[in-house]
């Protein structure tokens, strides 16, 4: 029986079991003959998978905060404010009139903020001893003119206390730099761990008043507290270099029950208690509110603490306090409850004595209906008072809006109700500390809501303004200052073109649009970015100008309506073909003193046509003509330029002075003014030609003698511009060229010019039609419109030759499709205006880099959140006034005038606006230390009611929002509430315009005026557009709609409802309900539509006026969206995303003769509670690396792809194979990660024109290597936007190794930090064992150890590189780039990347790695970059802002660092760095350039020397050399007027070898013998340099691949080595009609090597080096892109 098994036996058509002998079986199975087994047939092929991965970028941070501090961590003399999010922090500088600025972020965190407290010691408020006067505001920024010293490791007076997730207590602060930027500082201490969550320390923490001790505590259980040192004792370690933590000793205390309330209580002013801390803790313990309180002295150590009161239980009408307030002049406290306000006394004296003060009774909810519960008190905030003030005074708000300001004395609390704040408030509120002036100002308050915008609104009057017109309650209450937009909760987003005029000539441009906020905020909003304009006031009604100039502008003191009044006002020249206007603008403001003025909110806006309408013209200026040019020339004159004439006119009363005219023999082509400037510059045409006419204007304002030069074409740009403190004159001709001119006592002096080349290539002539000059430091940069839609800009350097002026780095960008018109700003010399078609904005010269940087300015109004922006025809600036014209000699600065306002012409509109960051209290103010970057600016369209669907109708090309809105039915006692639903078209009316409903009644601030009324509770899940095609192909279209109802938990029922609109309204067509709701809807054909029914899908036909079945498949989860795509002509692919089981993809055929069945394709490999997903196909080709190679001709041409994302913070790309396979689960390209869940995805190219990458003439962007898609975004609910781009595995590798790079360094980082505090004696005890212990060991064995430790901590290929890292599943993660980390990293410009790799790594290794995956990136292999000349892999030595497209790069100091990885790459792969040493022979290249008469640079020789040693070179060159380990130091010297400096002349005498110079004449060997120049007079007079460089063996590589000439090979050597060693740097590139043109500067380190900056500069002309030149331009540009492009928004 042991020998027999069971088997299947086939009988009669069934299969039995049946019994055998299992040695039968295996004889019967020898018996027979062997069968040739064949594989099975497949019935697919094999698919190529492509290896591909994603980049993620954050395009907007969310606008979520959830607590706010004021704290100077700068120094004390900058008011700072932090704005902490969940893991980040936002630096705020207080500017004036209480606007905020933003200075700098930091997102680098290890985890996420838990809380956060300020810690410091409490700053004694500044009282005026002069009584009754103001602070001079000069003083005042003199001290915040003084930042922090760069290199000095110094403590501000206050710091921030962070504790995060990853169990961190963290102290950080911030510096400001030389370069004027910010970074972060900080400390950090490990917490303890913890068994289970919730004893895990850092949601509370506490700061002892007078910062000598911490207080951390856990959810429940644990409490951990920290001694720390004094301010001043951590102050002086830090400034001796230590690394220092502020912690002495910690201790953990166990407690009994949950923490709601943590603070340290004050232990008085007096002497006898200052080293008394008391801790108060308020639990929950066994149901019940207690009190736990301990204290100790802070001159002993923690095992001293002791429980003073310990769970001590408290008035039942306080045991749920929203807040606990500490009082600092004794040890009270106070617990805030819902209606009442209870003071604690006598905590340390037993139980404590408690007095209530009522606040319920006149306060009641002021959002009734908006929650179940009573709303509560959120947060609270000191106010700053004089400290001789017997009360001490608070703000508390309420989540409602509600703020009271409350004062608390020796015996009572005094309640007073401030207002209510404009929108509801979280926990992010403060009060802003304006420094000095905080007595004399009103009370500035910044509070944000979670789903609202925030506001920053001020209690009182400035010190130099007093509202005369209010009583002193209206004084009192909130008045709004700036509002700080909030788009979150984002529930929702869509894509949609731009609405403006100007979007059929930018087809492309897409704008984005979110759902966001809740009732009674809820609204549409578009998300944009750029600088920020706030709309004082417009004047509607307005011709549209193409000429604006300020031609009068001031302040004035008089009777105005009777009253004794200031009045600011400006005079506006306006001109629309045939007619010029003159247009006054006042402000008035009612003096309240002698030296006060008004509020300026209370001020009055006039604006008076001059003449007006019954009045007769009575003045100089000319109305009936063109105006061409107008401007202020000087304090008492203007000047107008028409056709036929130029007029001098008094300022005052516009009465003429003088005039010139142009008569028919000498007709005018063009003119050109400059404020302050006394000179008309003027194009007429003489004889045939073109003649450029300078004429000066006496003081007295009479025209004067010109000068005149005959010009080769006809202008189409004529500026004046001042350059290096000198008036010149800008042409722009026909021809494309530029020209510029000095204007001197002898005439017009041509100093520069240059032609364009590129127009051939364009569509349009690359002609000029304005021009600026922007300067920032010691850069000077033209800026010029070009008629074509391009920006020209270059840098103006006049150091190439001793006259004339030459542009360098130049550059080309892409602004529009319409000439860019360029105004220079009158406040900023750093800053000009630009219009382009429907975009303006700011070009600004940057103090690094080369490049400017560009920024759109979206006007914003705060009465009308959805100001839509047109273009801007017409735009100027008011200057600043150097002094007030009615003078107060002591109080000049005590006034706000029209300084700094722009007047711009945008539609029928004449806006006074204002740029947010160029609002100063006077103009004392000191410039900002950091340049103001573009921010989100988004334009609201407030709804009322809570979005929760939006959708744009491409066919119907409307915008339909579906609402909820939850409202109080019946008040109580016996109240309820319903939640209204209704969905809206949303109406954007035009300027002025009113929106009206059906019935005729006007709608104000109403978006939504279209509604159709949905039942109560129901929620539109889908809305998409169907279009039906009926007889005689005409069109219906009609919009679906899938609800859902929650009837009871658990339980929903469903409505699919067909709309139509037309110009009645919304009309409802049919109606069909579902036990289950529908979620979502996709129109599959005309005929055909498919839906997501809980968890089955449908597929229904339309036919004879109504919807059939005609398939159905239930999944195995509910589907939550559905989309599909065509496949044929009959068959479709169906994605479905699940609640549960991530994304299913059908087939279906709608083939006649085909059943009509979902046929399950592919899966995901992986469970997911999916959110979105979206179908992406990209062409084969662009996918250029597969996991296995096909050989077949038959692949296909596209790729498909599908990205999915989950509730778990994942987005994943899923490959769609091109047919069915044996698995039903796909393979997944790679997986993210993210901080938070991405709710929707999209396709949107949100770019604006200036950052794109667009070659001229054409309008689609240029192809990036290595980008396979970049268009992608993605929202999520906190309202954070991302963007991510498809890479290419040999990109994504690339970029994955700098990624690896930064984490392993900050892994070491933290590592490093200060070790653990001592806790106990028995720890000290162990501690002290452990050292002595140590010390006696062998000293030699320790370093030993510790060099095998840092061995083997190395980082190798295997750590770095994904294709020997991530295997297996890490392999989908690993194909994540995450460019957030990458550019926080670089943020900071002491980050060297070149440095980065080989810190800790195998540099030769890496270097190697890089270069090999950069050249697949651009796929050159041996021809392209291998072999490519050194030099041109050198350009990136310079700052990347020199090169093409600068402003894609986020920063500067990202591009100039990522430009120095590539550059580092190469070179080391090519030299290495010991080669200069360990190599005995070497060929030295000597060069001797020379200023010859001609003032142009020249190269007047070189020499090729060779040694039998590196040594013998270098001791000649460098005689103070001690080793030859200065063998790879470049060897610079600069000779001047007298001949050589004595130490390169002792240098270079007597050696018998390199370059020697004997009186006049230079003596150099040479391979053909050497060589004798004798200098003449003048050249011996003229600077000139001596260079020497070695050259390794490998330049023979270079010599083949360049100009076959001796000579330029030669110099092509020198050039490349030069620029291989640092000695040189590439200043410019350039094409002229001769050739091609290089300059090259001579380095030095400035800033003790923390920079670089060129000294001088020469030219190599095009005989030299013109084909090594044009791989140059080709590889800078590849490159370029290479590197930033990834990075960009």
């Amino acid at each position: 029986m042991e020998n027999q098994i069971q088997h299947q036996v086939l009988e009669n058509g069934e299969w039995v079991s049946r019994t055998v002998d299992a040695y039968q079986v295996m004889a019967r199975a020898q018996q027979e003959s062997d069968v040739d087994m064949q594989e099975p047939e497949s019935r697919h092929h094999h698919h190529q998978v492509p290896q591909m991965g994603i980049l993620t970028r954050t395009v907007f941070s969310t606008p979520l905060v959830k607590l706010m501090l004021s704290a100077n961590i700068r120094q004390k003399n900058q008011n700072d404010v932090l704005f902490l999010t969940e893991d980040s922090v936002h630096l705020k500088e207080v500017c004036a009139y209480g606007h905020l600025r933003h200075v700098a972020t930091k997102s680098d965190f290890n985890g996420h903020i838990l809380s956060a407290r300020v810690f410091r010691i409490p700053r004694k408020t500044e009282v005026n001893a002069e009584h009754g006067k103001l602070y001079e505001r000069r003083a005042v920024n003199a001290q915040r003119r003084s930042y922090m010293s760069d290199g000095a490791d110094e403590l501000p007076h206050e710091l921030v206390l962070l504790t995060l997730t990853s169990r961190t207590l963290m102290f950080l602060w911030a510096e400001t730099t030389r370069t004027g930027s910010v970074r972060f500082r900080t400390r950090t201490t490990r917490l303890p761990a913890a068994s289970v969550r919730y004893e895990i320390p850092g949601p509370h923490v506490a700061v002892d008043p007078l910062c000598r001790a911490i207080a951390v505590g856990a959810h429940e259980g644990r409490l951990v507290l920290y001694k720390t040192k004094s301010m001043d004792e951590w102050r002086e370690e830090t400034s001796a270099g230590l690394s220092a933590s502020p912690i002495e000793q910690e201790r953990i205390i166990a407690i009994q029950g949950a923490i709601m309330h943590m603070e340290f209580l004050s232990s008085g002013h007096g002497q006898a208690d200052e080293h008394h801390v008391v801790l108060l803790l308020v639990l929950v313990h066994l149901g019940q509110t207690k009190l736990t309180c301990f204290d100790w002295d802070s001159r002993y150590d923690l095992s001293t603490v002791t429980a003073r009161l310990e769970r001590a239980s408290i008035e039942r009408d306080d045991r749920d306090p929203s807040l606990l307030i500490p009082l600092q002049r004794n040890s009270e406290f106070l617990l805030v409850c819902g209606g009442h306000i209870s003071t604690y006394k006598d905590v340390l004296s037993g139980l404590p004595k408690r007095v209530t003060s009522s606040v319920h009774t006149k306060n009641p909810a002021l959002l009734p209906g908006s929650g179940r519960l009573a709303p509560r008190w959120v947060q609270s905030q000191k106010a700053f008072r004089n400290p001789e003030y017997m009360y001490e005074c608070f703000y508390i708000a309420r989540e409602d809006g509600l703020v009271l300001y409350i004062e608390t004395g020796p015996d009572n609390i005094r309640t007073i109700e401030s207002d209510k704040w404009p929108s509801p408030i979280d926990t992010a509120f403060t009060c802003i500390d304006l420094g000095p002036t905080n007595l004399s100002n009103p009370d500035v308050l910044v509070a944000l809501g979670s789903s609202s915008d925030g506001h920053i609104c001020k209690v009182g009057s400035w010190q130099t303004e007093y509202p005369s017109s209010l009583s002193y309650k209206a004084i009192n209450t909130f008045s709004l200052i700036s509002s700080i937009p909030n788009w979150a909760p984002t529930v929702d987003l869509a894509v949609m073109k731009r609405s403006d005029a100007a979007s059929r000539r930018d087809k492309q441009r897409d704008t984005l649009f979110i759902a966001n906020g809740r009732h009674p905020n809820g609204a549409i909003s578009e998300l944009r970015k750029g600088l920020n304009a706030r709309i004082e006031r417009y004047s509607g009604n307005m011709p549209a100008f193409t000429g604006l100039w300020i031609i009068d502008h001031g302040s004035q003191r008089g009777l105005f309506d009777g009253r004794s009044a200031i009045q600011h006002y400006a005079v506006l020249l306006l001109t629309m073909a045939p007619e010029s206007y003159i247009i006054r603008i006042s402000r008035t403001e009612t003096e309240v003193g002698a030296w006060e003025g008004s509020a300026w909110e209370e001020g009055i806006w006039d604006m008076t046509q001059i003449p007006e309408d019954s009045e007769l013209v009575d003045d100089g200026i000319l109305r009936d003509e063109e105006t061409w040019s107008a401007n202020l020339i000087s304090d008492q004159l203007a000047l107008q330029v028409v056709q036929s004439e130029a007029r001098v006119v008094r300022r005052a009363g516009l009465s003429r002075v003088d005039s010139i005219t142009f008569g028919r023999t000498e007709p005018l082509l063009a003119a050109a003014t400059r404020p302050g400037s006394a000179c008309l510059v003027v194009v007429v045409r003489a004889e045939s030609q073109p003649v450029l006419r300078s004429i000066r204007i006496s003081p007295e304002g009479a025209f004067g003698k010109d000068t005149r030069h005959v010009l080769p074409a006809d202008p189409t740009c004529l500026e004046l511009l001042e350059v290096y403190g000198k008036l010149h004159v800008f042409v722009g001709l026909t021809d494309g060229s530029l020209r510029l001119f000095t204007i001197s006592e002898t005439g017009l002096e041509l100093v520069f010019q240059d032609k364009f080349h590129e127009a051939a290539h364009d569509w349009s002539p690359m002609v000029c039609e304005s021009a600026a000059v922007i300067a920032s430091s010691d850069r000077v940069r033209l800026v010029c419109g070009m008629r074509n839609g391009m920006l020209l800009s270059g840098m103006i350097d006049s150091s190439l030759a001793t006259s004339g002026l030459t542009l360098l780095s130049k550059a080309l960008v892409r602004m529009g499709t319409t000439a860019v018109r360029v105004t220079a700003s009158a406040t900023d010399t750093s800053a000009a205006f630009f219009a382009c078609g429907p975009d303006f904005g700011l070009v600004r010269c940057q103090h690094t880099g080369s490049q400017p940087m560009i920024d759109s300015i979206w006007f914003t109004d705060q009465e009308d959140s959805a100001y839509q922006q047109l273009p801007v025809t017409a735009v100027n600036q008011v200057p600043r006034c150097p002094l007030p014209s009615f003078g107060y000699a002591d109080k000049e600065d005590a006034e706000r005038d029209l300084g700094g306002f722009i007047f711009a012409v945008s539609g029928s509109r004449l806006l006074y606006a204002q740029l947010d960051y160029d609002i100063k209290w006077s103009r004392h103010d000191p410039d900002p230390s950091t340049i103001e970057i573009g921010k989100a600016v988004p334009r609201s369209m407030v709804t009322g009611a809570t979005p929760t669907k939006l959708a744009y109708l491409t066919s119907l090309k409307k915008t339909m929002v579906a609402t909820t809105e939850t409202k109080e039915a019946r008040p109580p006692p016996h109240g309820y509430r319903v939640m209204r639903s209704s969905l809206g078209i949303l109406e954007e009316a035009d300027e002025g315009a009113k929106i009206k409903t059906e019935d005729g009644a006007d709608v104000t601030n109403s978006w939504l005026p279209r509604q159709f009324g949905l039942k109560n509770s129901e929620r539109v899940h889908s809305i998409v557009e169907w279009i039906y095609i009926g007889d005689k192909e005409k069109k219906y279209y009609f919009v679906v709609l899938g609800t859902g109802i929650k009837e009871a938990p658990g339980r929903e029922v469903g409505r699919r409802i067909f709309l139509k609109i037309g110009k009645e309204g919304i009309v409802q067509q049919k109606e069909s309900t579902y036990g289950e709701a529908v979620r979502s809807i996709a129109v599959l054909s005309t005929s055909y539509i498919v839906m997501v029914v809980g968890n089955m899908l449908f597929l229904e036909q339309y036919s004879a006026s109504r919807f059939q079945r005609v398939a159905a498949k239930e999944m195995p989860a509910p589907g939550i969206n559905v989309t599909v795509a065509a496949h044929t002509s009959h068959s479709f692919f169906v994605y479905v995303s699940t609640s549960n089981d991530s994304l299913v993809c059908y087939s279906i055929s709608l083939h006649p003769e085909e059943p009509r069945t979902f046929e399950q394709l592919f899966s995901d490999g992986k469970s997911r509670a999916s959110l979105h997903h979206m179908a992406l196909t990209l062409p084969t080709s662009s996918t250029q690396n597969f996991v296995r190679p096909d050989p077949s001709p038959d692949r296909p041409d596209k790729t498909t792809l599908v990205l999915v994302t989950d509730k778990n913070c994942n987005i994943a790309g899923l490959f769609h194979p091109p047919t069915r396979t044996h698995s039903s689960a796909t393979t997944t390209l790679f997986e993210a990660t993210l901080p938070r869940s991405v709710t929707r995805l999209a396709r949107a190219n949100i770019r604006p024109p200036w950052r794109r990458t667009i070659r001229p003439g054409q309008t689609s962007p240029l192809p990036i290597p290595g980008v396979l898609a970049d268009d992608i975004v993605g929202s999520c609910t906190d309202g954070t936007i991302y963007s991510f781009s498809l890479l290419s595995l040999p990109a994504v590798r690339l970029l994955k190794i700098i990624q690896y790079l930064i984490e392993a360094r900050r892994r070491r980082q933290s590592a490093r930090k200060p070790a653990a505090v001592v806790s106990s004696p028995r720890r000290r005890g162990a501690e002290m064992r452990g050292m002595l212990s140590s010390s006696t060991g062998d000293d030699n064995t320790n370093e030993q150890g510790d060099r095998e430790k840092e061995r083997a901590s190395r980082l190798t290929l295997r750590d770095i590189d994904i294709e020997l890292r991530d295997r297996g599943a890490a392999r989908q993660r690993g194909m994540h780039v995450d460019a957030d980390l990458i550019a926080s990293f670089f943020d900071d410009e002491d980050r060297d990347l070149d440095a980065l790799i080989r810190e800790n790594t195998d540099g030769e290794d890496v270097l190697r790695l890089v270069r090999e995956v950069a050249g697949e990136v651009f796929d050159d292999g041996d021809d392209g970059v291998a072999c490519l000349p050194l030099a041109s892999y050198t350009l990136l030595t310079a700052p990347l802002s020199d090169l093409p497209c600068s402003r894609i790069s986020p920063t500067t100091s990202a591009r100039y660092s990522l430009g120095k990885l590539l550059y580092s790459l190469v070179k080391r792969a090519r030299y290495k760095r010991g080669q200069f040493g360990a190599q005995r022979e070497h060929t030295w290249l000597a060069v001797l350039v020379q200023c010859s008469e001609d003032a142009e640079w020249k190269w007047r020789r070189w020499a090729a020397l060779k040694r039998s040693s590196s040594s013998e070179l270098i001791s000649a060159a460098a005689r103070s050399a001690s080793s030859a380990a200065e063998s790879s130091e470049r060897g610079i010297t600069r000779g001047g007027a007298s001949g050589m400096p004595k130490r390169v002349m002792r240098s270079m005498s007597g050696t018998g070898g390199g370059v020697t110079m004997l009186g006049r004449k230079i003596v150099w060997p040479g391979r053909t013998g050497g060589g004798v120049r004798e200098l003449a007079g003048g050249d011996a007079l003229a600077p000139f340099w001596w260079l020497a460089v070695p050259v390794p063996a490998a330049a023979a590589r270079i010599r083949s691949v360049t100009s076959s000439s001796e000579e330029a090979s030669d110099v092509t050597d020198m050039l490349a080595v030069g620029l291989e060693l640092g000695a040189l740097k590439i200043v410019d590139c350039r094409n002229e009609t001769a050739g091609q043109r290089l300059a090259v500067g001579v380095l030095r380190e400035e800033d003790g090597g923390q920079g670089e900056k060129v000294e001088e500069r020469w030219e190599l002309g095009p005989d030299h080096c013109a084909r090594s030149l044009s791989q140059i331009t080709r590889v800078k540009a590849r490159l370029w892109r290479l590197c930033v492009i990834w990075l960009m928004w």
